[in-house]
């Protein structure tokens, strides 16, 4: 172990500025305040409200504080909203967690009391990793206590008594203590590999590696159990039990037995299972990149109870962050923050469309590829109008589907030398999405999911050396997109 003299502390006091808010029904028009369709009397997850950011928002983590969820954002900082009234939520504050981005970052959030830290992570646009500490005792009126800044690549942090333990990628896992309301360094345990994420279990914690180790350590950071759960951990949560739900990304969920170190094997969740929380009794909220999930986990493995995707009309669903209190869930996504009530025992149709790469034959002829449909609710789904874009015909286009059945349709193009795109309709009896889409791409000189990569060559910045992108395989290669808005 070894302590990080690497540090630059700010102690600073107050924050925030208040923003006015529009909010709105679970689909965003050109008038957010218009709710849009009823809310479903047998839906299992209801949605209650959205609370809508002034500008591109991309929360990536919530914590839920009395009336209040705080949410980690990809560019206004910490958000502040405020949800007493869960269908009229509404932003109060934005507070800055770093000075030194080029516009406010927050990747990770931790509560434990009446304290909260947030992180601001390493990255291109956030050159010196922080940290805040907060003081929420009045929950509507947050007060920054401390900010610390360190050269070292902060990411997840989890808060046990008055220690925080943070994820700190080759550098393990680092501690501070925040007993004086101020960031004072303490024990590193590094050599653990790259470490993900944390998060207390029993009375000690959890880390995640990116290459699927669970190490539980206790609060001195002896290393108690390691279990390898094969692929790269997204999130961890104690269930209880001596037992941690762990958040796989696209490989799904898995419960881990922390005393004999056995993982089930995972359950997909037909998305990328990113964040977790717990909700009442024996249920847990999972935010999966495509919907909102709700799983009962007292069983051997997690049971789904319900899933919803709340996002925008004709655009692909992000949820990246989910907070629960009790059967309240709020749900990060993408421009605001949506409000919904799991009502258990409740009984309706999931619409969950999915499609596989379309593409057009070299010499442009007429083709047939067909998709699957998958109702993950627990009534039976009708389809009632099926419309395709321009040029393609569908067949059925009118049907039933059982409670976690599926249906294939077949689609027919007739063929073209030009790439093209168009959403392809459905009309169900889904409560919450009665009108669904999804795009139909065709196109050889598209990229899809799956395909390989376009081979290309730059000058590395660094050395002045041609790199190609197919030397690198078997490395792991990020590609950075910056937009500016």
């Amino acid at each position: 172990m070894r302590s990080d003299p690497r540090r630059r502390r700010v102690t600073a006091l107050g924050a925030v500025a208040s923003v006015a808010i529009a909010f709105g029904g679970c689909t965003q028009t050109t008038d957010p305040e218009t709710p849009i369709g009823p809310v479903g009397s047998d839906d299992a997850l209801a949605h209650l409200g959205r609370s809508q950011s002034p500008s591109f928002f991309e929360p990536t983590d919530l914590v839920v504080v009395g009336d209040y969820v705080y949410v980690c954002t990809g560019v206004r900082g910490l958000s502040v909203h405020d949800a007493h009234d869960p269908t009229g939520m509404r932003e109060i504050a934005s507070i800055t967690v770093s000075s030194k981005a080029q516009y406010e970052r927050c990747s990770h959030i931790a509560r434990r009391g009446d304290r909260v830290v947030a992180v601001a992570p390493l990255d291109d646009i956030q050159p010196v990793p922080t940290m805040a500490l907060l003081d929420v005792s009045t929950p509507g009126k947050p007060t920054v206590l401390a900010r610390y800044e360190t050269d070292i690549s902060l990411d997840q942090a989890a808060i046990v008594g008055d220690r925080v333990f943070v994820a700190a990628h080759e550098a393990g896992v680092v501690t501070y203590s925040i007993a004086s309301d101020d960031f004072v360094p303490g024990p590193t345990l590094d050599q653990l590999g790259n470490v993900l994420r944390v998060a207390p279990v029993g009375d000690g914690i959890a880390a995640g590696t990116a290459d699927g180790q669970l190490i539980v350590l206790d609060a001195d950071l002896n290393q108690q159990q390691t279990v390898d759960v094969g692929t790269g951990i997204q999130a961890i949560l104690d269930i209880g039990a001596d037992r941690a739900l762990v958040a796989l990304g696209s490989k799904g969920l898995s419960i881990v037995d922390l005393t004999t170190g056995m993982a089930t094997k995972p359950v997909a969740t037909r998305g990328t299972a990113l964040r977790l929380s717990k909700m009442a009794d024996d249920r847990v909220a999972v935010a999966n990149w495509r919907d909102i999930r709700v799983y009962k986990v007292s069983g051997d493995v997690p049971e789904l109870l319900a899933v919803d995707a709340v996002f925008q009309a004709d655009t692909s669903p992000r949820h990246l962050g989910a907070a629960a209190s009790d059967d309240l869930i709020f749900a990060g996504e993408w421009t605001g923050i949506h409000a919904l009530r799991f009502r258990s025992g409740k009984t309706a149709a999931e619409f969950t469309p999915s499609v596989r790469r379309v593409a057009m034959p070299d010499d442009g002829a007429a083709f047939t590829t067909q998709i699957d449909l998958h109702n993950e609710g627990n009534a039976s789904l009708t389809v009632d109008d099926t419309a395709t874009p321009t040029g393609w015909s569908a067949t059925p286009t009118t049907f039933a589907i059982a409670p976690g059945a599926r249906q294939s349709i077949t689609l027919t193009h007739p063929g073209s030398n030009t790439p093209t795109s168009g959403l392809l309709r459905f009309t169900t009896n889904d409560p919450d999405e009665p009108t669904a889409s999804l795009e139909l791409r065709v196109g050889s000189d598209r990229v899809f999911v799956g395909d390989p990569a376009p081979d290309f060559s730059y000058d590395s910045a660094n050395t002045g050396d041609t790199v190609t992108l197919s030397a690198l395989k078997g490395k792991v290669v990020v590609l950075s997109y910056f937009g500016y808005f």
